[in-house]
């Protein structure tokens, strides 16, 4: 009662009545629910678009706070301490007097770790594995534990000269406990296996699986020489009240170095987070689609009940009736139904969030616990209120236009518009650009959605008013034909707004279906041969020559590690890069020097790779990509501050590069000329084209004479980069669909507001000749035009925003891939026949005695 009497509110103010001026003592239940009843199969249709606009958003919600909750919890776990410093050198140096203040003032412990990948094999030099080594002290970690499958701690079992392999890890390997591996320089035993790893809760982010070994054996591997690419960590657990913001700030204030980050567990962002960021973001603007198209079908199948009741309020304004008595029972028609409407939604959403482990399953963490909350409730039945109050108030305001006189036409005509009309729309519009501010979290992201989702629903409907203009005036010979295209124009029939809400959301699938077979044949189907499938890092300089003659006279890049300072003396902003969704400025770049472009590089603006005019003393030219001078808004001529091992470097953009072909093949986003950083502190890293059978003897040789290189798979990445992306999709589709089904319901509605005029063509077609299967293949024919219209304008938009994509953000060939889009538009012709023989089999089979009989008893 209370949801109904807020609804009545809602919607009476905004139609610019007061509750307490309603006539509530002339309220008519029995005549409410006729009215229901006698519409009730377009009411269902109406109760189903409520639900469908706020299921999902509120599944994704909820879902959504299951998620920040889950890692705000485990965040100290997570992260692996209250306090977090990490820096890509030894922090032992700077870092011994600060921390040694707060160990002994007893404010906090301290672990220090040092994380890098390399490879590591059996000692009989078999079967090598790129693993993710993590080498920590022994009273890591500080939270939790790691707990192993003999059911020991891994503080227990990690000592000097043993080494712990996650299950992954030994399945690969097909090793035991107690075997011997090499890493690097030394052989370790095998201490123990285990299942899980809370500061690793998924693996699909990482290069490979997971080890831990002693910190003390870090040094001894030989890994971790000049240029190697560590991570040291040192992480603090705050001992009683103390807060850690204030102990990060003293650390701060003593560490004077930009090469340090120090953050505390709650404001440390992590890869796992900023996936689920940019995930949960994208499911977001799919399901503000669904909840505006599911609107759309709200507004078009309650429009059609009130076309419906146009005699009979003309009868009853005929009568006597006052506005107030009309929109008070037609109100209540409307609350009743949202209320019911509300319900199946906020009831499909507690479905849906308890379906998403399933829909999302090798991408959560295994500790993600899932609670329906007071919070999911109240805000999921929010929702439904301001749903339905803005997409039902023009239906209802519009019944003030209906006359007397309707009684009388024999064709009901367009509802009035006025004033009124034109104030509801600009306030639903504000409403809903609040609510997607409130769902998207950024309000510049939000507004440039809005314009984006205008702009589309704009451009299909306008596409498809083109196409059904032309199609009015083709004058078919076929009977069949001409009476399909009759049927799909008459008046009362939603022909566009079905098309406009069908093409829209066909348009997102079909541009995610051609992405994502675009992306499969540029980085793995179609991968070239020749392409680089192994590469090689780390690589020191004294190491150059003997790395040649293993992999066969391979072509070295030097590497040389930077941060950059300032653009045009306008220093970097570290928390605002860290907060993109993309690529960001704050992190450390890998800088490279040559003479000339790469086979696949082309100069996109600039006379020369390095020719400045005027050059100017103690500024170096600077070749950059194309790609991060859109991240940075970095233009010809700008001037560039790098940190190189603390020497500051001061470079100004000589010109801009853009890559010819996208694939994984090397790229370096700043180029210098080789006097320049010739003799600057340097890796080097290699790019190996190896044949897949020769893949692990080439790795065991590299190992073997080089241990200290890193080496990473390319076709294995490629590989796991793939089962990723088809699982990404799945979940893209399955939150797409709903939006498929909005379009169903719409044309639902469509046709049984327009279902009398069917009826009565039908028993015409009858009584001239025509049998069932006529009235059938007019249907048929009808069906196949409304889907042949949705998906040609869905195929237009669809693939001119794939091609878009691909061409100036992916940077990838373009390709249209007509056997699969065939296949979906077998798929689509199937379910709108499937669902328009369905919505209309009364008309088909409608007798014409039986017709005839009910017209004369009327």
């Amino acid at each position: 009662m209370k949801l109904s009497l807020r609804l009545t509110g809602c919607i009476g103010c905004m139609m610019g009545y007061s509750v307490s001026k309603l006539p509530i003592d002339q309220l008519h239940i029995r005549y409410i629910f006729r009215e229901i009843f006698s519409s009730s199969k377009i009411a269902v249709i109406f109760v189903f678009c409520v639900a469908l606009s706020i299921s999902s958003l509120s599944a994704l919600n909820s879902f959504k706070r299951d998620i920040e909750h889950s890692l705000k919890r485990e965040a100290r776990e997570l992260n692996g301490g209250d306090v977090i410093l990490q820096a890509p050198h030894s922090l032992s140096h700077m870092l011994e007097e600060p921390l040694q203040e707060v160990v002994k003032g007893g404010l906090a412990e301290v672990v220090r770790t040092i994380s890098f990948y390399s490879v590591i094999r059996e000692n009989t030099g078999e079967q090598p594995l790129f693993v993710n080594i993590k080498a920590v002290e022994d009273n890591f970690p500080l939270f939790g534990d790691i707990v192993l499958e003999s059911g020991a701690a891994l503080k227990d079992r990690l000592q000097p000269g043993k080494i712990l392999l996650s299950r992954e890890a030994v399945d690969r390997l097909e090793i035991g406990q107690g075997a011997r591996v090499v890493l690097g320089e030394v052989e370790l035993e095998v201490g123990g296996i285990y299942q899980s790893d809370p500061t690793r809760p998924v693996s699909f982010l990482s290069f490979g699986p997971g080890v831990y070994i002693d910190y003390d054996d870090a040094e001894r591997t030989g890994l971790l020489g000049k240029g190697s690419r560590v991570r040291h960590e040192v992480l603090l657990k705050i001992v009683g009240e103390t807060d850690p913001e204030m102990v990060t700030a003293r650390l701060k204030e003593r560490i004077e170095s930009d090469r340090v980050q120090i953050d505390t567990a709650g404001s440390s962002s992590n890869r796992i987070s900023r996936f689920f960021d940019n995930l949960l973001f994208f499911l977001s603007c799919i399901s503000i689609l669904t909840l505006m198209l599911g609107g759309a079908g709200m507004q078009g199948s309650l429009s059609a009940i009130f076309r419906q009741k146009e005699k009979t309020i003309g009868i009853i304004k005929a009568m006597g009736a006052s506005r107030g008595f009309i929109y008070l029972h037609y109100l209540f028609s409307v609350l009743i139904l949202g209320f019911f409407g509300i319900a199946t939604g906020v009831f499909g959403g507690i479905v849906l969030k308890y379906y998403f482990p399933i829909l999302f399953e090798g991408l959560l963490p295994d500790s993600l616990s899932y609670t329906y909350r007071a919070i999911d409730f109240f805000d999921s039945v929010i929702l439904g209120i301001v749903v339905v109050t803005l997409f039902s108030f023009l239906p209802l305001y519009r019944l003030s236009g209906v006359k007397p006189s309707v009684i009388f036409r024999k064709e009901s005509r367009s509802l009035l518009s006025g004033a009124g009309s034109w104030l509801g729309i600009a306030f639903g519009f504000i409403v809903l650009t609040l609510l997607i501010i409130r769902q998207l979290e950024e309000l510049s992201t939000a507004l440039y959605f809005i314009g984006g989702l205008a702009g589309l629903i704009i451009l299909v409907s306008l596409v498809s008013r083109l196409i059904g203009y032309g199609l009015r005036k083709f004058q078919p010979t076929n009977l069949l034909v001409k009476q399909a295209l009759r049927s799909i124009f008459r008046q009362g029939n939603a022909t566009n707004t079905v098309v406009t809400t069908l093409a829209c959301s066909l348009a997102v699938l079909l541009m995610i279906l051609l992405l994502r077979l675009n992306l499969f044949s540029s980085f793995i189907h179609s991968y070239p041969p020749d392409a680089p499938n192994l590469f090689c890092i780390d690589i020191q300089v004294d190491q150059v020559e003997s790395f040649q003659k293993v992999a066969g006279g391979a072509n070295l890049f030097p590497v040389v590690r930077a941060r950059l300072l300032s653009i045009n003396g306008r220093p970097v902003d570290t928390e605002r890069e860290l907060e993109r969704r993309s690529d960001n400025l704050a992190r450390e770049f890998n800088l490279t020097y040559r003479n000339q472009l790469l086979p696949d590089e082309r100069i996109k603006e600039g006379q020369e790779m390095y020719r400045l005019d005027p050059p100017e003393a103690g500024i170096h030219p600077v070749s950059i990509l194309d790609y991060i001078a859109d991240v940075g808004d970095i233009k010809m001529a700008d001037i560039l501050v790098f940190n190189i091992a603390g020497v500051e470097l001061k470079a100004q953009v000589s010109s801009i590069r853009t890559r010819t072909q996208s694939r994984l093949s090397p790229f370096f986003y700043f180029v210098f000329e080789e006097a320049v950083l010739k003799d600057a502190p340097q890796t080097f890293f290699a790019a190996l084209t190896v044949p897949r059978e020769e893949m692990t003897d080439t790795i065991r040789q590299i190992v073997k004479e080089l241990p200290n290189i890193s080496i990473i798979n390319v076709a294995e990445l490629a590989d796991k980069l793939g089962a990723l992306m088809v699982k990404l999709a799945r979940i893209v589709t399955f939150f797409s669909s709903f939006s498929i089904l909005a379009g169903c319901f719409i044309m639902i509605s469509s046709l049984l507001a327009t279902k009398l005029d069917r009826i009565k063509e039908s028993v015409y077609y009858k009584i001239l000749g025509a049998d069932s299967g006529f009235v059938l293949r007019v249907l048929l024919v009808e069906s196949m035009f409304i889907a042949l219209l949705s998906f040609v304008v869905a195929f237009l938009v669809g693939v001119t925003g794939a091609y878009l994509v691909c061409i100036y953000i992916f940077d990838i060939e373009f390709q249209i891939f007509f056997l699969q889009l065939f296949i979906a538009f077998l798929v689509i012709v199937s379910l709108i026949t499937t669902t328009v023989i369905l919505s209309s089999w009364g008309v088909v089979s409608q007798k014409p005695a039986g017709y005839l009989r009910q017209l004369g008893g009327h």
